[in-house]
């Protein structure tokens, strides 16, 4: 799939928020608040991806990456890909882009989280090589059928999940010798 890729500019505002609505839940909505906030913040970058030719261009996805100096990792806040246009590699190239990031800045992680119930999110965070933080990494209390409990070392502070709603943190480790 060809795609254009670029920073994410203050003019793209509208454009960001019709494709959150697009590629959320009508509950999570109100997450755009949390994530606009999250673009202005130091520390943060963001890219968003147009199919070329197309005029207008359009927004047909978009990843929103803070950085953690003090932990040396790279977070990604926010990753969105039209549904159209899933399973395409879209996702997948913006995911490079969050390992470019991170390594521009000599940091070694990369971190994502999502919620504990997205099998589709963690097959492809797995398929890129990211792993669960789990309990034997960082004492994340599970159940019997592997699912996360809420407690200590889970996080529940992501804005596009409920209150109190498990989510799991993935993490890839960069090596110093691989070219993203």
């Amino acid at each position: 799939m060809d795609i254009d890729l670029r920073p994410f500019a203050p003019g793209d505002i509208d454009a960001l928020y019709f494709l959150l609505r697009r590629c959320s839940p009508p509950e999570a909505a109100p997450a755009f608040g949390a994530l606009l906030s999250t673009l202005l913040a130091p520390d943060t970058a963001a890219v968003v991806a147009e199919l070329p030719g197309e005029v207008p261009p359009r927004l047909v996805g978009a990843l929103v990456v803070h950085g953690a100096p003090w932990q040396a990792q790279a977070e990604v806040v926010g990753l969105l890909v039209h549904p159209d246009l899933r399973r395409q590699g879209l996702g997948r190239a913006l995911m490079r882009w969050a390992d470019r990031f991170a390594r521009g800045f000599g940091w070694r992680q990369v971190t994502v989280l999502i919620a504990a119930d997205d099998a589709g999110g963690a097959a492809f965070l797995a398929a890129l090589g990211f792993a669960p933080l789990t309990e034997s990494a960082a004492g994340v209390p599970r159940a019997p059928d592997g699912a996360p409990t809420p407690g200590p070392g889970t996080d529940t502070a992501a804005p596009w999940l409920p209150d109190g709603a498990p989510a799991d943190r993935w993490r890839l480790t960069l090596d110093e010798d691989e070219t993203p």
